[in-house]
């Protein structure tokens, strides 16, 4: 492998979950490894329908425990814990990048899950969710990206997963249940491709805003320890309500998607 040297390793999970009615959580947990520095951190952002709360963790946390049919994640600290059970929804990992720098590996692992949500011993959420984990060990500063756009789709039928680099290095990759979508376009307002389309209906915005005031407030030192184009990194999340038809049929859904920009 290129990147058997690379002194920055990064393995992160993301795990969602909206209910029928537009409740949401997303979990990330991760451990990062680079220079002298080890974090072990677990966050979440709970959305209520209306707004938003986020808590975080950098106390020893643990990656969630992954099998076949599976994905179980718990953090004490956090006083939560969810449970991801794949639907029969498979897609391939799939190597991103591989160069001089280092990799970037992407696993959707359950692209399409029941899920519950507890906080203590008492469940909060139940709905559909998607569960990804991402590993690089090249450092996100050096990812020749200029703009990332990524989403999830999912429904009783069907799910739809998308992610896009914008710079340098140019990458589409669109997937609905199971298959890849070839010629799939992807803007602001949704999909679209040769067979049907993905619109948004209604959108909440559940976070934006540079890095160092979202996801890196809860480091101690982030602007020292990071790089500027890590601190200064822009994302906009939302949660929407979307429609899509396929061959004259519509499934609705809930989409949570996003921009990163570099």
């Amino acid at each position: 492998m290129l990147d058997k040297h690379s002194n920055f390793k990064l393995k992160k999970w993301y795990l969602d979950c909206v209910s029928e009615n537009g409740e949401a959580f997303i979990a990330y947990c991760a451990d990062l490894k680079w220079k002298s520095l080890g974090i072990s951190y677990a966050s979440y952002l709970a959305f209520d329908g209306r707004h938003s709360k986020t808590r975080t963790s950098l106390l020893q946390e643990r990656l969630p425990v992954s099998s076949e049919n599976s994905v179980l994640w718990e953090s004490p600290k956090l006083s939560c814990a969810g449970n991801w059970r794949n639907r029969g929804a498979q897609l391939p990992k799939i190597q991103l990048l591989n160069d001089k720098d280092g990799s970037v590996v992407w696993n959707p692992r359950f692209p399409l899950a029941d899920v519950q949500i507890d906080f203590g011993s008492q469940p909060w959420l139940t709905g559909l969710g998607y569960a990804e984990c991402l590993e690089l060990t090249i450092p996100p500063w050096k990812l020749p990206i200029e703009k990332l756009i990524w989403g999830r789709f999912v429904s009783q039928d069907m799910y739809i997963v998308w992610i896009e680099w914008r710079g340098p290095t140019p990458l589409t990759l669109v997937y609905m249940n199971g298959e890849k979508v070839e010629d799939a376009s992807i803007s602001d307002s949704g999909l679209s491709w040769s067979q049907g389309s993905l619109q948004h209906a209604q959108s909440s915005v559940l976070r934006k805003g540079d890095l160092v005031n979202t996801v890196l407030k809860a480091i101690p030192g982030a602007e020292e320890i990071f790089p500027r184009k890590i601190v200064n990194l822009y994302e906009c999340k939302w949660l929407s309500r979307s429609n899509v038809t396929l061959n004259k049929t519509v499934y609705c859904g809930w989409t949570i998607h996003e921009i990163v920009r570099f």
